[in-house]
């Protein structure tokens, strides 16, 4: 798949009020090679942590115990593809 392909297929702006909070307290995104490939972790401020393994899996979202209390219910909104368009936008 094309990196064009891809962005068609993600995006590449938040869809929802949560992924634009989100891509709002985005700090940095720090990259890491691991054995098994390139890992890395997106800082959300107070909101908790994007992270993925480098294994080849999808990226998730780690909410901080902050963002579960004021949003019990948003948490399952972060999905892998919300986890990869709020990267996308920061990197942009």
């Amino acid at each position: 798949m094309t990196y064009e392909a891809y962005l068609e297929q993600v995006g590449s702006e938040p869809k929802t009020k949560t992924e634009e909070l989100l891509l709002n307290a985005c700090k940095s995104v720090r990259y890491f090679e691991t054995m098994d490939g390139v890992s890395y972790e997106v800082d959300l401020g107070p909101w908790g942590h994007i992270t993925n393994d480098g294994r080849g899996g999808g990226s998730w979202f780690r909410p901080s115990m902050k963002f579960i209390k004021l949003y019990p219910n948003k948490r399952n909104e972060i999905d892998e593809m919300a986890c990869e368009r709020i990267i996308n936008a920061y990197e942009k």
